[in-house]
């Protein structure tokens, strides 16, 4: 049938499982409403160009006259035929009405009057013909309406994978970001595990190494450097990034010189006398027993105005995790030099 017409519906590419393989085959969706949507004047010239066929062939065949009286059945029943199995109740009246009306054209200008027809009209295969039709025609009727359901059903599938695919879509993008997060804990636990074992267990650079990469972490520091109290001077025991102290003198900063005296945080924008290269935040690092100040922990590149108190708290509480790494370092020296 001509006036039918296929639309092809694609899925992304992307698809997984059941909803790829249904992606890669095609959706056909046939357009039966096309039936029903015919213009009249569509079905009236299809019709007529029909009968016109049909009417001529007759009268070649015949000698001008159209009606064939020796006939049983009609031969212009052929076009009612085809056209009730295409458009139903609608292509078999118009294609009757066509072909009633050549055959009062043709009498009258061939007898000068519509006896033919009337007799023609009579004929008991005729009646035959226009029975047969009629159920033609309904069972096209049938036809259509089972092949729109079909099609309405194919339609409302077509929309359900449509949703399916965007749904799955959304579910492919939430796992994506969730397996991202994953990835991230995962580095996260990794890393925590690394720093927690240096600094329990690490040498007092690796352990003032790992407390250094926890302080920058918590307070965006740039650089910074951990220094150990000796005999009331500092030494530098491990730095972190480009712009930390390296062979410099500590004790000429007065943030670090503050924190040591104070034995708590010291901020270079509080800290009277400060120079611009001066540590922007010093947190000491203090025996828990004895309360002496073992070390510092400087951070540079850090503005302190910026600090949160919450923030200092937490370098404080990183501070307080390095002690026991400055006193490890102690109880080996002891026993070196004992033995001596």
């Amino acid at each position: 049938m001509s006036s039918s017409s296929v639309a092809i519906a694609r899925v992304p590419a992307a698809s997984t499982g059941t909803l790829r393989v249904l992606a890669e085959k095609a959706v056909a969706t046939p357009a039966w409403s096309g039936f029903r949507s015919t213009s009249e004047r569509v079905v009236i010239l299809e019709v007529v160009a029909a009968v016109l066929l049909v009417g001529g062939a007759i009268a070649l065949a015949s000698g001008g006259d159209i009606a064939v009286p020796g006939a049983d059945v009609h031969p212009l029943w052929i076009p009612v035929l085809v056209f009730a199995a295409r458009y139903g109740a609608r292509g078999m009246f118009t294609a009757i009405a066509m072909s009633a009306i050549a055959l009062g054209i043709s009498a009258l200008a061939v007898h000068g009057t519509l006896d033919d027809v009337v007799v023609r009209g009579q004929n008991p295969y005729d009646l035959i013909a226009l029975m047969a039709t009629t159920l033609v025609a309904w069972t096209a009727m049938m036809r259509d309406r089972r092949l729109e359901r079909a099609a309405n059903e194919q339609s409302e599938m077509t929309r359900r994978l449509a949703t399916s695919e965007e749904s799955a879509d959304a579910l492919r993008e939430a796992v994506g970001v969730l397996r991202q997060r994953l990835d991230r804990i995962d580095l996260s636990v990794s890393m925590w595990r690394a720093v927690a074992r240096r600094l329990d267990h690490g040498s007092l650079n690796e352990a003032a190494t790992a407390a250094l990469e926890l302080a920058s972490i918590r307070s965006g520091a740039a650089s910074g450097e951990v220094h150990q109290n000796f005999g009331g001077r500092l030494y530098t025991v491990a730095t972190f990034g480009h712009g930390a102290l390296i062979g410099g003198e500590p004790m000429r900063d007065h943030t670090v010189i503050q924190a040591i005296a104070r034995r708590r945080p010291a901020l270079s924008h509080s800290t009277p006398g400060a120079r611009p290269d001066d540590p922007d935040i010093a947190i000491p690092i203090i025996d828990p027993d004895t309360r002496i100040v073992l070390g510092v922990l400087a951070l540079r590149d850090a503005p302190a105005s910026r600090l949160r108190a919450s923030d200092v708290r937490d370098l404080e509480v990183v501070a307080s995790w390095l002690a026991p790494a400055f006193l490890r370092e102690e109880e080996e020296e002891v026993p070196l030099e004992a033995a001596c």
